[in-house]
Order: C-alpha cells, then structure tokens, then sequence
C-alpha cells in the first residue's frame, strides 16, 4: 500500500466513521493485518463493518504478499544476470 495513515485507508474502504476509534486505540497500517475479527468485535464495530474490514485487510495482506514476492523474485534475477 501507498504510504499513507490508517484514517485514509479506512476512507478508501468507505468507514472513515471508525478513524477515531482506530487512532484512540493506536492502531495503524503497521498493525492493520494483525486484527482478526475478534478484535473488530471488541472494538465494538458493528457485524457488518467487521466483514467489511475483514474483506478489505485480507485483500491488503494479498496486495503485500505479492509485493514480497516480486521483491524476492526480482532480487534473484539481478543477482543471476
């Protein structure tokens, strides 16, 4: 992801309504793959915002997986040119 806060992230998915909540409990993009939905619940997000958010982390941490892998991929290329 872009560098960026988690308040614009949160915009982008359409649930800036939750900005504080996350500021007030410190978490931040760094984190933001490590809530399960557990944790979600515990904030007190309604059931659909959790799925909502659910969805939309799981799709971030594909997007990073993938960005490591080329990552590594492309190390190795440059190393065997």
């Amino acid at each position: 992801m872009a560098d960026g806060d988690i308040a614009d992230w949160l915009t982008e998915q359409g649930l800036e309504v939750h900005s504080s909540l996350f500021a007030d409990n410190r978490i931040d993009l760094d984190v933001l793959t490590d809530l399960s939905e557990a944790d979600l619940r515990e904030l007190g997000l309604p059931l659909g915002d959790r799925k909502r958010l659910m969805k939309a982390i799981e799709a971030l941490a594909d997007i990073s997986a993938a960005r490591q892998n080329w990552t590594r991929q492309s190390k190795w290329v440059m190393q065997r040119s």
